[in-house]
C-alpha cells in the first residue's frame, strides 16, 4: 500500500496548492480520494513533516469544517537544468521515439513546456542536437488510442494496488482469453511494453504484451499480496517471457567475437575467449523459442553447445527454413 499512498499524498499537495486562496477540506479530500477523514491527517501530517508549508484552519462560515491551506509565499519549485543535463534530457526524449507508440506525441508536449522557460540559446542548440541524432523507426508498434489508455491503466492500477480484467489475444494459442490480474510492473522490450502480472486464477505471474490486450478495465479488487521483485524477475534469464531457467553456451566466431563481447546481451553473461579467437557466450535463458531466435540471427557465425533441447530446436528450424525452398525456382 506504500506506493498508493504517495501517490495520494502527491495528489493532495497539487490540490490544495491549487485552491490556496479558498482552502480545501478534510471531508473534501476524503471524498475525492474515497478514503477516510483520519486518513487524510495522515496523509497531510506526512506531507507536513516532509517540508510542504500546509497549514488547518477551521472555518465558522462553512459550518465549522477543518480546511487546508497553503502558505501563500510557497511557491512548488520549477525545475532547472543546466546546459548538460538539458542536452541529455533531449537526447532521451529523442531516442525514445519508439514509446511514442504508446504516448501520442505527449512526450513531444513534455518537451516543448521545457523549450518554453528554455534560454534561446538552448533552443537553438536543441533544434540542430535534434538533427543529428535518429532515434530508432524498425519494429515499431503504431499508436493506437487503446494502447494508449492501456499503458495509463496499467501504471495507474499498479500505483493504487488495483486488479485489473481484460482479454488478451495469444500468438501462441491463437485464442482470445480473459484475465483478471494484479498488474505488477512494466518493461519495455524490443520496441514493445510487457506487463508482469500475478493470476490468482493460474498462481503465477504471467507476461502479457500490451498491444495485445484489449477491453481493459480497473476493478475495486485489492491485489494479491505476492513476494515480486521486477529486477529479479525480468533478469532472470534472457528473454521477456516467464519460464523455467536453463543454461545456454554459445560459441561465436572470430569474425564476431568482437561484436559479441562488446556488447551486454544479458546481466548473468559469462565470455570466454577461445585460443582460436572465437569466443563462448554462457547465459541464463528463459524461453527456447526467443533463444532460438536469437541464435539463427547469427546465422553460420555461431554453434549451440549446449543445452541438447535447443540444438534440437535450432536443427528443427533450419530443416523447416529450407523446406520452404525446395520448390522455389531462386538459384
Amino acid at each position: 500500500m506504500r506506493n498508493e499512498a504517495l501517490y495520494r499524498q502527491w495528489k493532495i499537495l497539487h490540490m490544495i496548492y491549487s485552491y490556496s486562496n479558498r482552502g480545501v477540506s478534510k471531508s473534501e479530500l476524503a471524498r475525492e480520494f474515497s478514503v477516510t477523514r483520519k486518513t487524510i491527517s495522515r496523509d497531510i501530517t506526512n506531507l507536513s513533516a516532509s517540508g510542504f508549508p500546509i497549514y488547518e484552519e477551521l472555518d465558522e462560515a462553512r459550518g465549522n469544517q477543518l480546511f487546508y491551506y497553503m502558505d501563500g509565499d510557497y511557491k512548488i519549485p520549477q525545475i532547472r537544468f543546466s546546459a548538460d543535463e538539458f542536452a541529455s534530457l533531449l537526447l532521451m526524449l529523442k531516442l525514445s521515439y519508439p514509446l511514442e507508440s504508446y504516448f501520442n506525441g505527449l512526450f513531444q508536449d513534455t518537451f516543448s513546456k521545457i523549450m518554453a522557460q528554455t534560454p534561446v540559446e538552448y533552443r537553438e542548440f536543441a533544434l540542430k542536437l535534434s538533427a543529428i541524432v535518429l532515434p530508432e523507426t524498425m519494429n515499431l508498434i503504431p499508436y493506437t488510442p487503446e494502447n494508449s489508455n492501456n499503458i495509463s491503466l496499467i501504471m495507474e492500477n499498479i500505483i493504487n494496488c488495483r486488479k485489473i480484467s481484460f482479454k488478451y489475444d495469444s500468438i501462441y494459442s491463437q485464442k482470445e482469453k480473459s484475465h483478471t490480474v494484479s498488474p505488477l510492473a512494466l518493461k519495455f522490450f524490443n520496441n514493445n511494453f510487457y506487463l508482469a502480472a500475478h493470476s490468482a486464477k493460474y498462481g503465477q505471474v504471467l507476461i502479457f504484451a500490451v498491444n495485445r490486450i484489449s477491453d481493459l478495465k480497473p476493478t475495486d479488487k485489492i491485489q494479491d499480496h505476492v513476494k515480486f521483485n521486477p529486477e529479479e524477475f525480468f533478469n532472470a534469464g534472457f528473454g521477456i517471457n516467464a519460464g523455467d531457467k536453463f543454461t545456454v553456451k554459445l560459441k561465436f566466431s572470430k569474425q564476431i567475437a568482437q561484436y559479441i563481447s562488446e556488447r551486454r546481451w544479458h546481466e548473468n553473461q559469462k565470455i570466454a575467449l577461445c585460443k582460436d579467437g572465437s569466443i563462448i557466450l554462457t547465459l541464463q535463458a528463459k524461453s527456447l523459442p526467443e533463444m532460438t531466435k536469437f541464435v539463427l540471427s547469427f546465422r553460420d557465425n555461431v554453434k549451440v553447445l549446449e543445452p541438447e533441447i535447443l540444438i534440437t530446436e535450432v536443427k528443427q528450424t533450419i530443416k523447416k527454413v529450407a523446406e520452404l525452398y525446395e520448390d522455389s525456382n531462386v538459384t
